[in-house]
Order: structure tokens, then C-alpha cells, then sequence
């Protein structure tokens, strides 16, 4: 991720509302959750945080960590905390199987037999099962790869946007 000398820059996460401000000073940059003040940007830009490499800048390194601060050590933890919630809801299947591409790490959720399956990279897990993008966005922007039917995934979608948008979450 390079940055020129543009002065205040506003950085948005292209699959969610999520954004940060970078400024160029002296210094180097500065990577902030907060707006700046005056809070008018020299310029916007967006970036998809899923293909972000933490790693290629320190500068995109910390516009990583504010846009997407979930670690990628808490995705299993995420699903079986919202497990509970979502498997009682009409149409969920039975078991949730959750595979990461990442790793060797996969978790069965419920119970065996009639699975849905997940395939997904760490970060993207994390996300999902945080409430912090929706089932249909990982799913059509081809972060995730499922087995399953497609009365499932509507379930799941519904299940997401309670997620995201109602406080499923405690």
C-alpha cells in the first residue's frame, strides 16, 4: 500500500463501513480511528482489508489493524459463541462444520450428520463470526467457499445481519 504526500487521507474499508485516518506529517504517518481536525479530507480512498498484507508497511500494517482489529486467533472462539444463537432459528442446519484454509484448524458445530460447510481464511472467519461483515458479502465476494443448500445459506445470511445489525451478540 503506498500513500503519497497528500496531506489528511480517509481510508475506508471497501466491504464495510469501517475507516480510519492517515496523516502525513513530519514524522511519517499517523493511523487513527478518530477524525482529525478540521475533519474534511484531502482525499478518500478504499481499500479491501481482506487483502491487505499486514506485513508489505508499518503504515499498512496499522491501517489493517483499525479497520480489521479482530485478531485471527478468535475466529473459533467467535463461532461457538454464536453458535447457541443462531442453531435455534428456524431452518439452521442441524451442524455447522467450519474448516479454515489457513491452517489445519476446523471446528464441528452441533451435531454430526447434516453438516453445512464453511471454507475460509482466518481473518475472514474472524469477521463473520464477530458480526463485523455479513454471510452474503464474504460468500459473493468469494472469500468463503460453502457445502450446503441454499435454503441453509439464506438462514445464514438472516443469522449475519442479526448479528451485525441487532445486538445478537453479548
Amino acid at each position: 500500500m503506498m500513500l503519497l504526500d497528500l496531506g489528511t487521507i480517509r481510508v475506508r474499508d471497501a466491504r464495510s463501513a469501517q475507516h480510519c485516518w492517515v496523516e502525513r506529517n513530519a514524522d511519517g504517518y499517523h493511523v487513527t480511528g478518530q477524525p482529525p481536525f478540521p475533519a474534511v479530507p484531502d482525499t478518500v480512498g478504499s481499500v479491501d482489508i481482506d487483502w491487505v498484507d499486514d506485513t508489505s508497511s508499518a503504515t499498512a500494517g496499522s491501517i489493517s489493524a483499525v479497520l480489521a482489529p479482530i485478531t485471527v486467533d478468535d475466529w473459533q472462539e467467535a463461532a461457538h459463541r454464536v453458535w447457541p444463537k443462531w442453531q435455534p432459528l428456524s431452518g439452521m442446519p442441524s451442524g455447522l462444520r467450519v474448516v479454515s484454509i489457513d491452517g489445519e484448524n476446523e471446528i464441528l458445530l452441533g451435531e454430526p450428520g447434516c453438516l453445512f460447510t464453511i471454507f475460509g481464511p482466518d481473518r475472514v472467519l474472524s469477521r463473520l463470526f464477530s458480526g463485523d461483515v455479513l454471510f452474503d458479502e464474504v460468500l459473493f465476494a468469494n472469500l468463503i467457499r460453502i457445502v450446503g443448500g441454499l435454503g441453509q445459506v439464506s438462514v445464514l445470511i438472516g443469522a449475519s445481519m442479526r448479528e451485525a445489525f441487532d445486538g445478537f451478540l453479548d
